[in-house]
This record gives structure tokens, sequence and C-alpha cells, in this order.
């Protein structure tokens, strides 16, 4: 039998925190949770409160929502520490309008700010350099324009397929920075 949990997709995600009235949506909630495993191992609890403190729904909703969140935190952690690298930020899928896409990828940026600074150092010069420059890059994502003047086209596609993609190594990189180096063993 396979203990894995079941795969959520953006969709699943973004319509039960929808049902509980949480404080993010699919996207800004990932985002929250991967800023927050870019600096402890252990975040379920403190995402969880970060999204559904205070929220309004009955017990049956937010339990399923729970069920839901559980199985994409269980997915993104064995991501995140996949030697394969497959870790995706999670976002609409290419068939949603790109504008739509875009400014879900900034909420991922703002959900990962979020998240990092919760519980991550509080100044850019406590970053390692390489993780301190990702970091400024993901502030710049925040601030994605949305608007197109006409029907966006095949250069537009490209140029987001680009940015989920060096956001996806970006975070890779950050979480080795802050997480590997405590990870280290120390010779005595």
């Amino acid at each position: 039998m396979d203990n894995r949990p079941e795969s959520v997709d953006y969709d699943q995600v973004q319509e039960q925190l929808a049902r509980c009235d949480a404080h993010a949506g699919a996207s800004e909630a990932h985002g929250m949770l991967c800023g927050l495993l870019c600096v402890e191992r252990e975040v379920k609890r403190r995402w969880f409160g970060m999204l559904l403190e205070e929220t309004e729904g009955g017990d049956v909703l937010r339990q399923e929502c729970q069920r839901v969140l559980e199985s994409l935190y269980a997915r993104t952690v064995r991501e995140l520490n996949d030697e394969e690298l497959s870790f995706q930020p999670l976002l609409p899928d290419d068939e949603r309008p790109l504008p739509e896409r875009v400014e879900c990828l900034s909420l991922w940026c703002q959900g990962f700010l979020m998240g990092f600074s919760a519980v991550g150092p509080k100044g850019l010069d406590e970053l390692p350099e390489e993780a301190a420059e990702a970091l400024k890059d993901i502030v710049e994502f925040t601030r994605l324009v949305t608007g197109f003047e006409e029907e966006p086209g095949n250069e537009e596609e490209v140029s987001y397929a680009e940015l989920v993609e060096y956001l996806r190594v970006a975070v890779l990189l950050i979480r080795e920075e802050m997480l590997g180096r405590r990870m280290q063993p120390t010779l005595h």
C-alpha cells in the first residue's frame, strides 16, 4: 500500500482555502510555506496558524481544508528535499490566462517573503551573499505587472516560464544556504 499523501493541485488548494475564508489563496499560501521551510524544518503548526487563525467555516470545512493543506505540506517537504530537484511553486496551470498566472506568481513571492521573514533573519546583511541576492530578486518579482495592452504572445509566455524557473532555483538555493549550513557536521 502506498503511504504517500494524495497529490493536490492549485485548484483544489484554492477552493479549500476560499471555503475556509483563509488569509491567503493557493499561491500565496504555498509561497508562505516555502519561505518558512527555507529557514526551519518543522513549520506545519505555524503555517496553519498563519493561514487559518480565526477563519470562518465550520469544523467539517476546516477539517477538509486542513486535510488538503496536510497533503500540500507533505508534497512540498518531499519536493524540497528531493535530490532530483523536483520542487515547483504552486501556480495555476498553463491553460489559465497569462495575466492570472503572473499575478499568482507575484502573490507566491509575497507569501514567500512573509513566511521567510516570520522565522528568518531580519536583515539581508545577516544572510549568505547568494541567498541575499536571490531574496532581492524575489522582492522584485512581487512588483510584476499583470496588465497587458494586447493579447500576450509567445515571447511573454517564454518570459513567464523563465521567471518561474528562476524562482524555483532561487528557492532551492536559499534553502540550501539557510539550512545546509546548519546541517554541516562539525569536526572536533
